[in-house]
C-alpha cells in the first residue's frame, strides 16, 4: 500500500513540476503551443515571489514523497482527515474564484 501512496505523491509532484516549468518557459522563452503566461499567472503576485513559493512547495512535495516511499512516514488517519478538509477548503476557494471571475468581469 505504501508504494501506491508514494506513486500518487510522485505523480502529483511531477504534474505540479510540469506546471511550474510551463509557466517559467512562457515567462522567459514563450512558445505558441503553450497557453499565454497570463493564463498560468492566477494572482497578482510578482513572478519572482510566485516562482520562489512554487519551488518551496516542490521541495516539500519531494521531501514527503521520499519519506513515504522509504516507509519513514506511516499513514495517519487523523492527518488524512485534516488534509482532506484542507483540500476541500482549497477547492471551494478555487471554484469561488472562478465563479466570481466569470460573473464579475472587473474582478479579474
Amino acid at each position: 500500500m505504501r508504494i501506491h501512496h508514494a506513486l500518487l505523491l510522485w505523480l502529483f509532484t511531477g504534474l505540479f513540476t510540469l506546471r511550474v516549468l510551463g509557466q517559467a518557459v512562457q515567462f522567459w522563452w514563450p512558445h505558441s503551443f503553450l497557453p499565454e503566461f497570463g493564463a498560468f499567472q492566477g494572482s497578482r503576485l510578482p513572478y519572482g515571489v510566485l516562482l520562489a513559493t512554487q519551488l518551496v512547495i516542490l521541495a516539500v512535495m519531494i521531501y514527503y514523497a521520499l519519506r513515504v516511499m522509504r516507509g519513514a512516514l506511516p499513514p495517519s488517519e487523523q492527518a488524512g482527515r485534516v488534509l482532506l478538509w484542507l483540500g476541500w477548503i482549497y477547492m471551494a476557494g478555487s471554484i469561488a474564484r472562478i465563479v466570481i471571475g466569470l460573473l464579475v468581469p472587473e474582478a479579474s
